[in-house]
């Protein structure tokens, strides 16, 4: 038996992240500013320890919202989940589930020094059964510097860093979630995205 040819991947890009431009319209993006103007702001929240989220502005410092399923959300969920569905049958074949956690709206402000550093989106608990996550732009990027989403695929000193730009207001960039990835300090204006992630039964 030879091993090189015992298992060859036919589908899966596993550290591929692609990018969609432009799935929503300004008229979109006006409906999702009034849904999230009767929401609170919430804690961004990281993984302390296996137990314990918690904040740390050392690793994000940025402020969220979280856009529940309901009857005036339901376009938003079935806008986005099928274009992830849609591109996962053709670059990751993952077995994802029908429901998807809630929408997370972000913003990184200047005036905090909005980031958030390397990190993945799987974790403990719910979050380990995180399969693709995708970053939406909604801002001009005239309104904002810096706040660029780069990911890391290893190497020495940086060398493997690259960036995903998002040009306009309703890109979208998907990517396995398990691909280690952050936002750089946001030093003028504000950013503003929509976050989800599909999950699914664990990697096998």
């Amino acid at each position: 038996m030879q091993l090189n040819n015992y298992f060859v991947p036919e589908f899966s890009n596993p550290a591929q992240p692609v990018r969609v431009n432009t799935i929503f319209s300004v008229h979109d993006i006006a409906e999702i500013q009034r849904l999230l103007s009767n929401i609170e702001y919430t804690k961004a929240l990281v993984d302390l320890d296996e137990n314990t989220p918690g904040e740390n502005k050392e690793v994000r410092r940025s402020k969220i919202k979280w856009i529940d399923i309901s009857p005036e959300t339901d376009w938003l969920y079935e806008r986005i989940t099928s274009i992830m569905k849609q591109n996962n049958q053709i670059y990751w074949r993952f077995n994802l589930r029908d429901m998807p956690m809630s929408i997370q709206y972000t913003e990184y402000h200047a005036t905090d020094e909005g980031r958030y550093d390397w990190h993945m989106d799987m974790g403990h608990g719910e979050t380990s059964c995180r399969k693709l996550s995708t970053s939406i732009l909604l801002s001009n990027t005239s309104d904002f510097e810096g706040g660029k989403l780069q990911f890391f695929k290893g190497g020495k000193a940086g060398e493997e860093i690259f960036e995903y730009p998002l040009n306009n207001p309703g890109d979208m960039v998907i990517f396995p979630s398990y691909m280690i990835h952050r936002v750089t300090p946001v030093t003028k204006g504000i950013r503003r995205s929509l976050v989800l992630w599909v999950g699914g039964e664990p990697f096998k």
